[in-house]
């Protein structure tokens, strides 16, 4: 069998007795049944929801609070049975608050707002909007409250295990690290007389390391879906599509 190249046209006979004109109608009535644009002023209702996807990644421990981000519709967002805002369009979000992971296991957060929506006719409208759910990855630890503050969850037993593993190798190392210290420094030194202080410089070490120890970040990479709610009503005054844009 010859196989085409990529960039071969393929082609499809029609049946005899295809009736074309029945196809035209068809086709024009299906471009006729798209949704209409809503006129203008169209005003969007409080808790409607809007699908978007992040343009730059955002991190709890990267970020700075008041940094501004993007991101994009996904889908359109309809008033009735007609478009308000356009896919495609975007909106500015600001992170309001950021809390970086820190020590003692205590994990990150973030607080997202989307305050600006850009339409793809160049019209511009600020709204408030924000995020009530979040499609991320089950392995990172992330939970939502109802204020739409993303928190990194505490970490886990293995995690604690894990640590307590470690602290133990490091505990042994100081110990015996302190005592060759001590005996190589002094001749008169012992096993015995040097016993106590390396346990104290163990116990200083073990101590050091639990507590520099910080909890889970918050990242959320680029191309991160979010559904964000309008927290309150926003009247568009000119939606409708630019003419020259679909050139």
């Amino acid at each position: 069998t010859r196989q085409l190249h990529p960039w071969a046209m393929s082609l499809q006979v029609e049946p005899q007795g295809t009736n074309f004109a029945a196809l035209a109608e068809a086709s024009a009535a299906k471009q006729t049944s798209a949704p209409a644009t809503c006129p203008a002023p169209c005003t969007i209702a409080d808790g409607t929801r809007m699908p978007l996807a992040l343009l730059e990644g955002l991190s709890a421990s990267k970020n700075r609070q008041g940094q501004s981000f993007r991101a994009v519709l996904l889908e359109p967002v309809l008033v009735g049975s007609a478009i308000a805002i356009p896919q495609g369009s975007i909106l500015r979000g600001v992170l309001t608050q950021r809390v970086p992971p820190r020590r003692l296991y205590r994990p990150g957060s973030l607080n997202l707002l989307f305050n600006w929506l850009a339409l793809p006719n160049g019209t511009s409208s600020v709204i408030a909007a924000s995020p009530v759910t979040a499609e991320v990855d089950r392995g990172t630890h992330m939970t939502m409250d109802s204020e739409g503050r993303i928190h990194a969850q505490s970490p886990g037993t293995a995690r604690f295990l894990l640590d307590f593993g470690i602290t133990g190798g490091i505990s042994k190392l100081s110990d015996d690290t302190t005592q060759l210290i001590i005996e190589a420094i002094s001749s008169t030194a012992t096993d015995a007389s040097t016993a106590g202080l390396a346990k104290f410089a163990a116990m200083g070490a073990t101590a050091i390391f639990l507590l520099t120890r910080h909890g889970r970040d918050v990242i959320l990479p680029p191309y991160t879906e979010i559904d964000v709610s309008l927290t309150r009503a926003v009247t568009l005054e000119d939606n409708r599509p630019n003419p020259g844009s679909s050139k």
